[in-house]
């Protein structure tokens, strides 16, 4: 952002590519070169866009969708996961790291077709998530001012005269916590969510509809969380609804929000995620004042696999969220 200042630039782009960085240096203890993560962020593009054209067109996915170009990306993928995976076993020889990707390592009891996908899924899934959320959310900072000036003002006295975010200043920093999960509900990355196998017969307590043993439900966290006996005024932008003291959160059903799952299946990264999201929305903040050239109303959902920003811009072109970025 400091090389950019007053340009127009996709920020979503930049959001992917510093949280693929991310998910690199701290899961895997790889320090990837600028070309290493534009190269690594194309290929699961490819990836992401084939899986879910696959999803969208099923039945007829094998008729209508291309592997080529998906094989070529996965192929690729694999290899640069291969290279990162051999630089770390001559490492582990001299010392370890004891970050996930030991973790994996030791796991995989010498299968490395399970590593490789293993780390695969922690690569795909650790990153562009985080990456899209921190967009929608500085897109709802720049339209809701007061709340930045909250954040700043929470910020300002907690960060060490370093300013750095120290690991109990994570546990203090509430009200931009409340922030995060705001924004996670009225954008929930896995808008459509998960489908679940019903292991026996229920009766749906609101409805009264009874469902099979053996029935699939989708649950569409983007749904649930418009659900207006949970959340009043679902579609307004309004941190100050997660307050635990408060009215609402007091009889609010504890599986209402959704945006990470619940249960003992629920997203393995969420606290990575959200305490990512905050030393990134720390460090834009405290530096940078972000101003969207469109129309809020313009930032279309574009749902594929995850859900993302995206604008139509007048030469036909299109971005996940341009803006402009000047000093503060």
């Amino acid at each position: 952002l400091e090389g950019s200042i007053g340009e127009i630039l996709d920020l979503d782009v930049v959001f992917v590519e510093l949280t693929l960085r991310v998910i690199l240096t701290v899961a895997f203890g790889y320090d990837a070169s600028d070309e290493e993560v534009k190269k690594v962020r194309n290929l699961i593009a490819t990836y992401l866009e084939f899986v879910g054209m696959r999803v969208l067109l099923f039945p007829f996915h094998t008729a209508l969708t291309d592997r080529t170009a998906f094989q070529k990306a996965e192929d690729d993928l694999y290899d640069f996961l291969r290279k990162m995976l051999a630089r770390r076993k001559e490492r582990r020889a001299i010392e370890k790291r004891n970050d996930l990707l030991d973790v994996l390592i030791d796991a995989s009891k010498g299968d490395e077709q399970i590593l490789l996908a293993d780390m695969a899924m922690y690569v795909v899934g650790g990153h562009d998530t985080v990456a899209h959320t921190l967009s929608f959310l500085f897109l709802y900072l720049a339209k809701y001012e007061y709340v930045q000036k909250k954040i700043l003002d929470e910020v300002g006295l907690i960060l060490d005269t370093d300013d750095v975010l120290s690991r109990e200043a994570f546990g203090l920093m509430e009200y931009t916590g409340w922030v995060w999960k705001e924004i996670t509900r009225l954008r929930p990355i896995a808008a459509l969510g998960t489908s679940r196998e019903f292991s026996e017969t229920c009766i749906l307590p609101s409805s009264k509809a009874k469902l099979h043993k053996g029935t699939s439900v989708w649950i569409p966290p983007l749904v649930m969380h418009q659900n207006s006996e949970q959340f009043p005024e679902p579609e307004v932008f309004r941190p100050e609804r997660w307050d635990p003291q408060s009215e609402e959160t007091a009889v609010r059903h504890p599986y209402a929000f959704q945006a990470f799952s619940s249960g003992p299946r629920n997203c393995i990264g969420q606290v990575f995620a959200e305490r990512e999201a905050l030393c990134v929305v720390t460090a834009v903040l405290k530096k940078f004042r972000i101003e969207p050239i469109c129309e809020f109303e313009s930032v279309e959902l574009f749902h594929l696999v995850i859900t993302k920003p995206r604008v139509q811009m007048p030469d036909g072109s299109v971005w996940g969220l341009p803006v402009r970025v000047y000093r503060r």
